[in-house]
């Protein structure tokens, strides 16, 4: 059984929270080289028609890379969190694990939709099971903090352990690793261990040594 020792203060992870808070540029295939072009302010005006025609032809991608520009404001694109939102949404709903982590920002910060800690974690899973660490790593810390759903140190402690081996700054992560893991018991650490090797067999492997 689960045993919580202590609270953990939110204060603590809420500036781990704030340093990692990125919008995340994802995009692929025929529109990649446009979005990333796009992001950094090199497109011609002609390309990004192109880009907006087929985002709102439903080119799922074109879709996402529209939503990202519209927090930013680059590329001539005029910046407009609610667009955003609504660009985001439509590639989230098609499946688009960066637009599903997206969307999962605006709604924890409440920029063009309003600021839902329920949502935010729902999208934040939807992205985590398609195993963006991003999302993983941001789940973690709503499960540890009770942010949006129920709080859960075991629930916490898998989501952070599967994001470790995608996560870029590690270092800083660690410190939030054990921030959680002081609020577990060893066997509530060995039962999220186990709980994150299940889902690493039957959705993306895992190395597990690297995330100890």
């Amino acid at each position: 059984m689960m045993q919580h020792h202590n609270t953990i203060r939110p204060a603590c992870l809420i500036l781990f929270i704030a340093s990692w808070w990125p919008i995340n540029s994802y995009a692929s295939d025929d529109y990649k080289q446009l979005c990333e072009k796009a992001q950094a302010a090199t497109q011609t005006i002609p390309a990004m028609e192109k880009l907006r025609s087929a985002a709102e032809d439903d080119v799922t991608y074109a879709e996402f890379c529209m939503g990202y520009l519209s927090t930013t404001g680059k590329a001539s694109v005029t910046q407009n969190h609610a667009r955003a939102a609504d660009w985001l949404r439509q590639a989230a709903r098609k499946g688009l694990s960066g637009a599903q982590y997206n969307l999962g920002v605006l709604y924890a910060k409440g920029r063009g939709v309003p600021k839902n800690n329920e949502m935010a974690a729902y999208w934040y899973r939807r992205a985590a099971e398609q195993n963006d660490p991003q999302a993983q790593y941001l789940l973690s810390l709503f499960y540890a903090l009770g942010r949006g759903v129920p709080r859960d140190y075991v629930v916490a402690m898998k989501w952070y352990t599967l994001s470790i081996v995608g996560v870029v700054s590690v270092k800083q992560n660690k410190k939030v690793f054990n921030i959680i893991a002081r609020q577990m018991s060893p066997a509530d650490r060995s039962e999220a261990l186990a709980r994150a090797e299940v889902w690493s067999q039957t959705h993306f492997p895992v190395d597990f040594e690297s995330a100890q």
